[in-house]
């Protein structure tokens, strides 16, 4: 019983979906993440098909939507411009409740990032 509070206790998850990414961008983006205290997770699933744009997905009710904000804001100035912010739905991807967020990036990816 303990152990299941310390977990749900943890911080938020940034699940990364980036297709042939090279590494060093990889690296990059998992020290902006654990800046904000976030844990990364790149997930291996290709970005979905016909997604042509950069999006953050979070959770129906973040605890912080200003976060997010700042995010999509700091994601930017190192070069990947987050078109959209989509709201989850309580009925999908479970991925993204709490303060988790899913963020899928399909252009803006270069060496020159870094």
């Amino acid at each position: 019983m303990f152990l299941l509070l310390l977990t749900g206790c943890a911080g938020s998850t940034a699940y990364v979906f980036v297709n042939e990414a090279p590494n060093a961008f990889r690296e990059e983006l998992a020290r902006y993440f654990h800046a904000k205290d976030m844990s990364v997770e790149f997930v291996d699933t290709a970005v979905p098909e016909g997604l042509n744009k950069n999006i953050i997905i979070t959770s129906y009710l973040p605890r912080d939507p200003g976060k997010i904000v700042e995010i999509q804001r700091e994601l930017r100035e190192l070069g990947i411009d987050i078109e959209e912010v989509l709201i989850g739905s309580r009925d999908h991807n479970h991925h993204y409740s709490g303060d988790n967020i899913g963020v899928y990036i399909v252009s803006g990816i270069t060496q020159s990032n870094l």
